[in-house]
């Protein structure tokens, strides 16, 4: 079928072109912009209409929501606090107590505690210290499901390890999983922005919850205090051997001591220092005050040597600033006074000689002041080679006979300082012993846990809630996901949103019509007002009017869906004012959306309009068009025509309504696109343009064969029909993008059997449309009267 479908689109591109020449259009213009994305207010809308598929899954959430509120075990919460303050010591200069309230006023001390309150450890002092083992064996045992204990067993039947404790060996009294869950039992909350730690404990027995909650507070505290206490004890036991050992090397250095003095006759003064080191300690001290004198004014001197002594006003003292005041003033008169009057002026001259005599005083008296500097300079250079020199004498005389001396102070400075440290160290080992006797600790129990009063869980108006929530969402992702899968074009605004094409029309859904009797009082004022032979007897078993097989536009003319008609009928013929398109490919992309239902009621409402319309079934493969006018599966048409079995005249059959020609499908064709491919298609296309105002023709699907696509190349236009909720998104995609791909004028699209208040139909329905497919059983009794020689024998 490929090959015959391309074979059919290279005809139409190459030669079909003649028809739609007739009337020039734009493709590019006529083709609306590609899908838009989906809004906010699209996926609103998109939600609203699937509202009854979202409220049953709500339902369902909260049905199983209630289910696991009632079946659920209802537990019981206690809670206990505790409070981490500072620690305040027992001895304010005790060192270990000190670095204790140090640790607990850090910012991650309280983050300890958290971290401690989750440790195995803790859980197996607190069983081991309170006796809560048998009890939680007890729950736990009580609380394992059948299936848990079936389990369980298994495992310790295929399980190779030896069923001893954990713990035997370790440093835990119980089991890592029985303390992993004893630790499940209990929640550690930090309360915000304060020094309190909150102890959960969940069960479904209340009193154990508060004895749980209870016995872990009181654990913590004891369990806290005793790691301080074992702390100190390594503090006192390892002091008291440095003391130990430093009182040993103190008599050591006492005993070296006193054998030195002895054995070179030493004596020891009362201020520690012999004559001489006192002699050489003032020199010394002497030595350095010359010498910051003579530094200071060698300095003072140099600056002052080197710079120009008239103009340096280091050396300047408070007569030679005074002077200087007034010859700055001397000198400003002078200025001031030369701009008003001639130098010759006497006062003048006066002033001049006065600045001179003031300058030349300043400069001597500088000169005179750097003399007195270097007098001094050198007075304090001398005074401080003096010092240096006895200094140097005492030094020798003190190396000669204080050798013995130094050694003896050597000694002595050891033995003091030995026994300082260890008078600190027994001051220390004193404060520890005293601290390690106290019963004081910064954690203290802030509120105890009461006997809860009512369960905690299972909280039903948050489940409800929960359930309710999750199952709105659920539903929503299921529409959502449905819709991008199996999406399909719902209602009007999902035409041009989904599909970027036109809306020309929207066809309501209709039923059956009933009863018969509307048909036979159709068909007999058709009789009686309508030109042509009336010999014909009507059927009065003729078979009731259904959505798909019969003329609602005929049947029901007030009816909505006739209205609708008329108004599809109106937005071809206002779409295309300027430039009439008159022949008309009707088309969609599956079968059973309703193409030949809008082609005969289309063709209907343009007879009754007026217009010479001819509608011609195209569809060789099924032809229901042809059975839907006479009713009969077999009859002259199309194909006899294009295969030359038979003239144009005899193929047109004239309907009852005024102005419609009917053109069947014919007998069967064994190769239906060559013949819609034809030349000899066109030239009845040409021929029927020139004989009536509109041609219609009804054609096979898009994406099943490649009539359609063919035919599309030969027309003016073509009206692209989707079936509301049946029509997937995606299928009506590709139909249209066949069509713009041989530049297909697509008129717009027509939305059939809507209906507003329908649940979105089922996306999964079968379509068995194919080259050779299904024949048509049963037909159906005419509803056209022939003029002349029926074409259907």
């Amino acid at each position: 079928m490929s090959e015959v479908r391309e074979k059919a689109l290279v005809s139409a591109e190459g030669e079909g072109r003649q028809l739609a020449s007739v009337s020039k259009w734009d493709h590019r213009q006529h083709w609306g912009a590609a899908p838009s994305e989906p809004s906010l207010l699209e996926y609103a809308a998109l939600m609203f209409k699937n509202r009854r598929t979202i409220l049953v899954a709500v339902v369902l959430s909260l049905a199983i929501g209630a289910l696991y509120g009632a079946l659920a075990p209802r537990k019981y919460t206690a809670t206990a606090a505790i409070e981490v303050g500072g620690y305040v010591p027992t001895l304010s200069d005790a060192g270990v107590e000190q670095a204790l309230r140090q640790q607990s006023q850090d910012q991650k001390y309280l983050q300890t505690q958290v971290a401690k309150l989750g440790r195995l450890s803790l859980a197996d002092y607190v069983l081991t210290k309170n006796g809560l083992s048998a009890r939680i064996a007890d729950y736990n045992r009580e609380q394992r499901s059948f299936l848990q204990r079936i389990w369980q067993g298994l495992r310790a039947l295929i399980s190779t390890k030896p069923t001893t404790s954990a713990a035997v060996g370790g440093h835990y009294q119980h089991e890592d999983a029985f303390l992993r869950s004893f630790l499940n039992l209990v929640k550690i909350e930090p309360v915000f922005a304060t020094s309190l730690i909150e102890l959960v404990a969940t069960t479904v027995d209340p009193v154990l919850s508060r004895d749980i909650a209870n016995a872990y507070v009181e654990g913590f505290i004891e369990h806290s205090r005793g790691e301080w206490h074992g702390q100190v004890r390594e503090s006192v036991s390892f002091l008291q051997s440095q003391a130990d050992d430093l009182g040993r090397k103190v008599a050591e250095a006492e005993r070296d001591l006193a054998t030195y003095a002895e054995q070179h006759e030493l004596l020891s003064l009362s201020n520690h220092e012999s004559m001489v080191v006192r002699e050489i300690s003032t020199l010394t001290q002497k030595l350095s005050e010359s010498t910051g004198r003579r530094i200071r004014s060698e300095s003072m001197f140099r600056n002052v040597e080197h710079g120009n002594v008239a103009d340096s006003t280091i050396l300047d003292d408070e007569s030679i600033r005074t002077m200087r005041v007034e010859l700055k003033r001397a000198e400003a008169e002078y200025q001031d006074l030369e701009q008003k009057v001639m130098p010759a002026y006497p006062p003048m001259q006066q002033l001049k000689a006065k600045v001179a005599a003031l300058k030349a005083n300043v400069a001597e008296q500088r000169r005179q002041a750097l003399a007195a500097l270097k007098t001094r300079y050198q007075s304090d250079l001398a005074a401080e080679s003096a010092l240096r020199e006895q200094l140097e004498k005492l030094k020798q005389t003190a190396f000669k006979n204080s050798r013995e001396l130094v050694r003896y102070n050597i000694l002595k400075r050891e033995y003091e300082s030995l026994k300082d440290l260890h008078q600190s160290l027994l001051k220390q080992l004193k404060e520890t012993q005293v601290s390690s006797a106290g019963r004081s600790s910064n954690i203290m129990v802030a509120e105890y846990a009461a006997l809860p009063s009512e369960p905690s869980s299972p909280r039903i108006g948050l489940i409800m809630a929960i359930a309710a929530c999750a199952g709105a969402l659920a539903g929503m992702a299921w529409v959502l996901v449905r819709d991008l899968v199996y999406g399909t074009v719902d209602e009007p605004e999902d035409v041009y949103s989904g599909l970027g094409v036109g809306l020309l029309g929207t066809i309501p859904r209709f039923g059956e019509v009933k009863p018969p009797h509307l048909l036979l009082r159709w068909k007999e004022e058709a009789r009686r007002l309508l030109p042509g032979p009336k010999t014909e007897q009507i059927d009065k078993s003729a078979p009731e009017l259904s959505e798909e097989s019969e003329f609602i536009t005929v049947s029901i003319p007030g009816a909505a869906a006739s209205e609708a008609f008329r108004t599809l009928r109106a937005s071809i013929l206002l779409s295309s004012a300027d430039d009439p398109q008159r022949i008309i490919l009707v088309a969609s992309a599956l079968q059973g959306d309703g193409k030949t239902t809008v082609a005969s009621n289309l063709a209907v409402t343009l007879a009754q309009a007026g217009h010479r319309t001819v509608v011609v079934d195209a569809d060789l493969r099924r032809r229901r068009l042809q059975q839907r006018f006479h009713g009969r599966a077999t009859c002259r048409g199309l194909t006899d025509y294009l295969t030359g079995q038979a003239t144009l005249e005899e193929v047109s059959i004239h309907s009852l309504v005024r102005g419609l020609v009917v053109i069947a499908a014919g007998s069967a064709a064994p190769n239906p696109a060559e013949l819609v491919g034809s030349s000899k298609m066109r030239e009845l296309l040409l021929r029927l343009r020139d004989t009536y105002d509109y041609v219609l023709l009804d054609s096979p699907p898009v994406l099943t064969v490649s009539d359609a696509i063919m035919l599309s190349a030969m027309v003016d236009g073509v009206v692209f029909v989707v079936r509301s909720t049946d029509t997937e998104r995606k299928s009506a995609l590709r139909g249209l993008e066949l069509l713009r791909q041989v530049q297909a004028r697509v008129l717009g699209v027509v939305l059939n059997a809507f209906n507003s208040e329908s649940s979105p139909g089922d996306y999964g329905y079968a379509y068995g449309y194919a080259d050779g497919y299904g024949a048509q059983n049963g037909a159906k009794r005419p509803v056209v009267e022939v003029s002349g020689k029926s074409a259907c024998g």
